[in-house]
């Protein structure tokens, strides 16, 4: 549920952009970089590249992921960006508070991390993983 006249936190903003400056090396920085826009409770992170004629100037933009942030549950959802630029809820997180942290140790989970984010276990894990 989105309010009238949301908005994404500055706080959470600067959290979105610390994580992608940390993502590329200062090295490869032009080459590649990770920006960081938002839209009334969402966060998009875009990455560009230079087109590949080598013109000087222009930079490919492609979005590839987004979070969303829900007002009245206090909870933010990953999505992910298909080939044709259409979002997905990124199945192996669950919804959360930006405050959580994934636990540590091993477990099952997708096949490979997006952005370098490691999943949080969903309600049925947690509860099937515990002994009884």
């Amino acid at each position: 549920m989105v309010t009238r006249n949301a908005r994404v936190s500055d706080l959470a903003v600067a959290k979105v952009r610390r994580f992608c400056d940390q993502r590329v090396p200062v090295k490869a920085r032009d080459e590649v970089c990770l920006e960081v826009t938002t839209r009334a409770t969402t966060i998009t992170m875009v990455e560009r590249r230079p087109l590949w004629e080598g013109g000087p100037g222009g930079w490919t933009r492609l979005p590839i992921a987004q979070l969303r942030h829900d007002t009245a549950a206090g909870t933010w959802t990953l999505y992910w960006a298909d080939r044709n630029r259409r979002w997905h809820r990124y199945d192996y997180l669950d919804p959360n508070p930006p405050t959580r942290r994934p636990p540590q140790g091993d477990r099952p989970g997708p096949p490979g991390p997006l952005l370098g984010i490691t999943p949080l276990p969903s309600q049925a894990e947690q509860s099937s993983s515990s002994p009884r």
